[in-house]
């Protein structure tokens, strides 16, 4: 309906769009000065019937449109009943304020989210068929450009009231319901596979990975081994080798001193051999320390390297055990939300199928409230006696003739009573005082006194014995020269 010109809009701007054209023609036109004066009476006497259309206001249909602008789209209207009008504009710019009462209904049952699940969200029902709604509200319009228009104040709005399962943004479940507990069981299903098969896909790959890191740790320090080997032969080689290039040269310098000294010189050649004797001692000692030096470094970088792997491989092991842990608390964790998601939909169902028994039983609690009240006789009658404690007051008794139930609820019941000489009369309640319908039964007496009635309370603590009889009394205070006096007010009241 919203920007649609209905028949009657679209005449109305033609007619005005007519009107100013002819007030044009009339002042430019060929007209002597009489007949200018005749164009523009006649000119104004259209626009005056224009106005006067104006304001009578917009009609049914157009407030139907913007009664309809006003709630979803689910609900379609009709039945506008306008209670009251109000001009609050002027001539120049008319205004309504319209009060309507108007009749909705929803096109489909209707639900309110109450969570999401995976793809989905979980959905309560709220109205559950389709059914109709009085609508209370006031239209505030506007008279534009031939055309009222405006906006609807909805006094009791449906927009809280739920939508129709098709219009969620996502997938709707219904809680409690069978399909609902399917799904989401199957959804629960589905997630703890997955988490088992990523959760074993990674393990296999952290076992690989780690006998991966073994494997080239080993072959590392298998590597290591042999190059500190090569490189402790190459030295003991190197070393061995300056040795008998030095035997040699001093072999070489003895021969040549042993023949220089041949002659004669035997003390000389005993003492040459002699140093030559500690000189070699010496060199041997030199050259057996040196390997010994040799050996203890080559076993100690041996030994550090051998610890160095062993230190990382135990720290590869530890940390394949810290993932282990984890992923094995994830596994945990996973099964146990979905043992959470499981208990929360029994307890969707239980809460659902409590709701209905608590329902129904408090239908049948009003029902039979209803049918005991209904049961009882319609026409009572009794008296009602005023005493005060003060003998400035004189007593009084009123006698009731006809207290006749008209009215009859899950709470008690009302009517309307007289007295017998009709000095005066009204309408009261009786509602119960406790939930239990048990006799005797305490209930409250409420009184709208009319007439010329003398001073009665309209409140009174009322019992309905077995013998189906009503007393009761209530605190009375009257006023005598300027002081209060207390006294109280006896009912009494038989079918």
């Amino acid at each position: 309906m919203k920007g649609r010109l209905t028949p009657l809009d679209t005449l109305q701007i033609a007619f005005l769009s007519f009107t100013k054209d002819y007030f044009r023609g009339c002042a430019l036109g060929d007209f002597h000065l009489r007949g200018r004066v005749a164009c523009c009476a006649f000119g104004l006497s259209i626009l005056m019937a224009a106005a006067a259309s104006a304001q009578e206001g917009p009609d049914l249909d157009r407030i139907a449109e913007i009664v309809a602008e006003s709630v979803p789209s689910w609900w379609s209207v009709g039945n506008i009943e306008i209670v009251a009008t109000s001009d609050i504009g002027d001539a120049v710019n008319p205004r309504r304020a319209v009060r309507f009462e108007a009749l909705a209904r929803n096109s489909a049952p209707l639900f309110a989210e109450t969570g999401q699940q995976g793809p989905f969200s979980i959905v309560v029902p709220t109205v559950a068929e389709t059914q109709d709604r009085t609508l209370y509200g006031v239209v505030l319009a506007d008279y534009r450009a031939g055309l009222w228009a405006g906006s609807a104040t909805i006094e009791n709005p449906v927009g809280d009231l739920g939508q129709p399962r098709d219009q969620f943004t996502r997938p709707t479940l219904v809680a409690g319901s069978p399909e609902g507990i399917e799904t989401l069981e199957a959804m629960a299903s589905t997630e703890v596979a997955g988490l088992t098969a990523g959760h074993r896909q990674r393990l296999s790959a952290l076992e690989e990975e780690h006998a991966r890191q073994i494997s080239d740790l080993r072959a590392a320090q298998m590597q290591a081994v042999r190059d500190l080997e090569v490189e402790a032969a190459a030295a003991v080689a190197a070393v061995d080798g300056e040795r008998q290039q030095a035997l040699i040269a001093r072999e070489a310098e003895y021969r040549a001193e042993l023949a220089r000294l041949t002659d004669g010189l035997a003390p000389t050649i005993a003492e040459a051999r002699e140093a030559y004797q500690a000189a070699l001692a010496e060199e041997q000692e030199t050259h057996a320390h040196e390997m010994d030096e040799l050996r203890a470094n080559h076993a100690a970088a041996r030994g550090a390297l051998i610890e160095s792997q062993r230190q990382e491989m135990a720290e590869v092991e530890t940390q394949l055990a810290t993932e282990l842990r984890s992923l094995q608390t994830q596994l945990d964790t996973s099964e146990e939300v979905i043992a959470l998601q499981q208990e929360l939909i029994a307890r969707l169902a239980e809460r659902q199928a409590g709701a209905e028994e608590l329902l129904a039983a408090f239908e049948a609690a009003r029902a039979q409230r209803r049918d005991f009240f209904s049961r009882l006789p319609t026409d009572w009658r009794g008296q009602v006696d005023c005493r005060a404690e003060d003998a400035a007051v004189a007593p009084y008794t009123a006698t009731i003739t006809g207290l006749e139930i008209t009215e009859v609820t899950a709470e008690g019941f009302s009517g309307s009573f007289a007295s017998d000489s009709r000095s005066f009369w009204g309408d009261f309640s009786m509602v119960m005082a406790e939930e239990g319908i048990a006799l005797p039964m305490p209930m409250r007496l409420s009184l709208a006194i009319g007439g010329g009635a003398r001073n009665f309370p309209n409140r009174v603590e009322m019992t309905v014995t077995q013998d189906g009889r009503m007393f009761g009394s209530a605190p009375q205070q009257w006023s005598v020269d300027n002081r209060t006096i207390e006294g109280a007010c006896q009912f009494q009241i038989a079918s």
